[in-house]
């Protein structure tokens, strides 16, 4: 049952809020995580009044405000009142292929009023329409595929259907790859009817985070809050400043960083990122990755938790090595401390556990067939 709260005498639907929370904890609200929000609001193709209401508090109580573009994202969906009411469901062909109808509509819409290249938007109002169920189909797949043939993007409208594409395939070429033990839990198997889901809307909103990447303070913010209220108290936030912080320059009176704390900063971050390391040496095929996930999702419900992912690598020798920690994971000898690393920096959503979606961005580089 989904679980509300009360802000201000307005009803909030309370899995967004803590959604808004984790993205908004640390850094600026930034388009991919505004685009999150909005996708995992946007279940059965329809935003609530509880689920606006949500959004806009958000947006609202931002502890380091919102990127410009987050924020023009946000007030453009929900500021936007037809595209949610073009419905899919029927199947309709453009060029010989049969193509979703829902995705159609909404494409031609933005087409009607614009003379132009198609932009962001657009290209955003045909991917949302390809979450309107259970998941992303092989049908709604080359539904893109023909819409990025057939009509002109500008560059932001076409690198965004794109890569969705590319992570279609991906997901696609995963599931074949998997072989006839895979979970399918999280995903069906790929076959040649072309209502088969290829990636699970759970995974696809996922890839949004999972490619998350934090703002560099340089980034222009709509607003920064200088302290943070609590993010569900209602209070109102205090007076924002525009802009980020920056470094303080040479001779303002704050410290500077020496050489060799950059140096060793920059070795810190390095550590954290063990994947990257990898990159430079062996790659690992999709199958393989794949089968990696099933070893590790031991209970077989397309998530990874932290007992799970412990108890795979003691019992498996493969998966430890894998990961690059060790078998027998101990608090005394450092060992739990870079499996708590690995693990945060796979768990993009901060959920402590690991999807596949999740796994395969972290690894993506590494996969020689991808």
């Amino acid at each position: 049952m989904t679980r509300y709260t009360t802000i201000e005498g307005k009803k909030c639907e309370a899995d967004l809020l803590k959604s808004g929370e984790k993205l908004t904890r640390d850094a600026a609200l930034s388009l991919e995580g505004a685009r999150s929000i909005w996708e995992e609001a946007l279940d059965g193709n329809k935003v609530t009044v509880p689920e606006r209401n949500a959004i806009a508090h958000i947006m609202k109580n931002a502890p380091h405000g919102m990127t410009n573009e987050a924020e023009t994202f946000l007030r453009y969906w929900l500021d936007e009142k037809e595209v949610s009411q073009l419905r899919g469901g029927d199947v309709v062909k453009v060029d010989g292929v049969r193509c979703d109808g829902g995705m159609i509509k909404v494409i031609e819409h933005f087409q009607k009023f614009n003379s132009g290249p198609l932009g962001i938007r657009a290209a955003e109002g045909v991917w949302f329409s390809a979450l309107d169920g259970r998941g992303v189909t092989r049908r709604e797949r080359e539904t893109i595929d023909i819409i990025l043939r057939k009509y002109s993007f500008d560059d932001s409208g076409r690198r965004f259907l794109e890569s969705k594409i590319s992570w279609l395939t991906v997901a696609a070429d995963a599931l074949a790859a998997g072989g006839e033990g895979s979970h399918t839990t999280t995903v069906a198997r790929v076959t040649s009817a072309p209502d088969a889901i290829i990636l699970s809307r759970a995974d696809a909103m996922g890839l949004e985070l999972a490619l998350l990447t934090p703002p560099s303070n340089s980034a222009r913010l709509s607003g920064a809050a200088s302290t943070a209220p609590s993010f569900f108290s209602g209070e109102d936030p205090p007076p924002k400043a525009i802009g980020a912080a920056s470094t303080a320059p040479s001779g303002s009176g704050e410290e500077q960083p020496s050489s060799s704390s950059r140096k060793r900063r920059s070795e810190d971050e390095s550590a954290e990122q063990p994947a990257k390391r990898l990159r430079d040496g062996s790659k690992v095929s999709l199958d393989s990755l794949r089968a990696i996930f099933d070893k590790c999702d031991l209970n077989s419900d397309g998530r990874i938790n932290k007992r799970e992912f412990i108890k795979a690598c003691r019992q498996d020798a493969e998966v430890a090595n894998f990961f690059e920690i060790p078998q027998n994971i101990r608090q005394e000898d450092g060992s739990r401390t870079r499996f708590e690393e690995k693990f945060q920096d796979m768990d993009k959503d901060s959920d402590r556990e690991i999807r596949w979606a999740e796994l395969l961005a972290y690894y993506r580089e590494l996969v020689h067939d991808v």
